[in-house]
């Protein structure tokens, strides 16, 4: 049933069995931010598309590949402006998957500084245990270091299994998009690649 649903929603090329994602736009463009000065290969995407892009990806599963379809509403085509946006399209989620491959690494050694910390904390407290006091300050100060040494470890948990696999996910969906074929059709004019 669900995939007959999403089969629905996004076409499926019957030669590659990949799903397509159709996108319009008045002019060639439209594609990227106007504001951006940069070269195509450079230019961020419009936010509207890149949202519209990444919504689209998530509702696919990652199982299966994707392909963009853009109608230009253009009348002549302008193979020069086609592969100068298959460039910067590939760049761009390029970009964004290195950005999001540092921001893995980085999320890693917080994890890794979080259980060093909560290791540490965690020891300080069974050896103040350990030791033969009763003074309530004593008691205090041992329970900090077993409370403190819990939350670093908590922290630890939940960065690795639901931060990093969001992570994960948002890296499987920037590779998938910056290898999709992507064709253009114009106004009038039959589908290429």
């Amino acid at each position: 049933m669900k995939n007959n649903l999403l089969d629905r929603i996004y076409p499926k090329d019957p030669e590659s069995g990949k799903y397509i994602i159709n996108v319009a736009v008045n002019h060639y463009d439209e594609v990227f931010n106007r504001l951006d000065p940069a070269p195509y290969n450079r230019k961020d995407l419009n936010s509207l598309l890149r949202g519209y892009l990444e919504s689209c990806s998530s509702d696919i599963p990652l199982k299966y590949n994707v392909a963009l379809k853009i109608d230009v509403g253009e009348d002549i085509r302008q193979e020069k402006k086609e592969e100068q946006i298959r460039e910067g399209l590939s760049q761009f989620f390029l970009f964004l998957l290195f950005n999001q491959q540092k921001k893995r690494k980085e999320t890693l050694r917080r994890i890794l500084f979080f259980l060093l910390v909560s290791l540490f904390s965690l020891s300080v407290g069974f050896y103040l245990r350990s030791l033969p006091h009763s003074d309530w300050l004593y008691l205090s100060l041992t329970e900090v270091f077993y409370i403190g040494g819990w939350v670093f470890l908590w922290e630890a948990i939940a960065m690795l299994t639901f931060r990093n696999h969001q992570s994960r996910v948002k890296q499987k969906e920037y590779k998938r998009l910056m290898e999709a074929d992507i064709s253009f059709r114009c106004k009038n004019q039959a589908l290429y690649f």
